[in-house]
């Protein structure tokens, strides 16, 4: 990543910070996985979801969608809803383009 990437996503992150309620799209929470979904301004597409799960990645956040539309970050969301009820055993992270496998 170079200076400027760095810099505006610094910028993003912190434009983010306490707007959370205002930007989400949905969020979706069952027995030890969340799927959220939210507008973010640090990336080049308008909408991204993530997954969290003691089972991946040590539980940090893994960057799974992205939609420039709300309608298509409702689909998305409702995509990955259903495939973490299917128990994935590998979730490929779309902003560090590594997979993370199940521990």
């Amino acid at each position: 990543m170079n200076i400027d990437d760095f810099l505006q996503n610094l910028y993003g992150i912190s434009s983010m910070s306490n707007d959370y309620e205002e930007r989400v799209v949905a969020n979706t929470q069952e027995d030890d996985w969340v799927v959220d979904t939210a507008i973010v301004t640090d990336r080049s597409w308008t909408y991204e979801t993530a997954v969290r799960s003691p089972h991946f990645r040590d539980g940090l956040w893994i960057i799974v969608g992205k939609a420039d539309t709300k309608e298509d970050a409702v689909k998305v969301h409702e995509q990955w809803v259903d495939m973490m009820r299917n128990n994935p055993k590998a979730l490929w992270d779309i902003y560090e383009e590594k997979i993370f496998m199940l521990d």
